[in-house]
């Protein structure tokens, strides 16, 4: 067998897999899609809770780094008062 022969077996195996995977995804996508219609939706009710879940998480991550750069602010303040401030001395 020669380098060409070689090559262009090889080029037909890769292209004949790439074709039947293409169809193999298509056919399984077309399924899916069948079951969800047979379903009914009742998968999407569960996306739709969870969504809603992770959105409430979201606002509770979102009020916490607000409070955290509002602690932030009132460190740095009070660092500054206290570096202003000459030492005491205690009697």
């Amino acid at each position: 067998m020669r380098g060409e022969e070689f090559f262009l077996i090889l080029a037909t195996i890769v292209a004949a897999t790439t074709v039947v995977h293409g169809a193999f995804r298509m056919i399984g996508k077309y399924l899916e899609t069948k079951l969800r219609l047979k379903m009914g939706g009742k998968d999407d009710e569960h996306l739709i809770a969870e969504i809603d879940e992770m959105k409430q998480k979201l606002h509770h991550h979102q009020d916490v780094e607000e409070r955290v750069a509002e602690l932030e602010e009132r460190l740095e303040f009070a660092e500054r008062l206290l570096a202003k401030k000459e030492p005491r001395v205690l009697e």
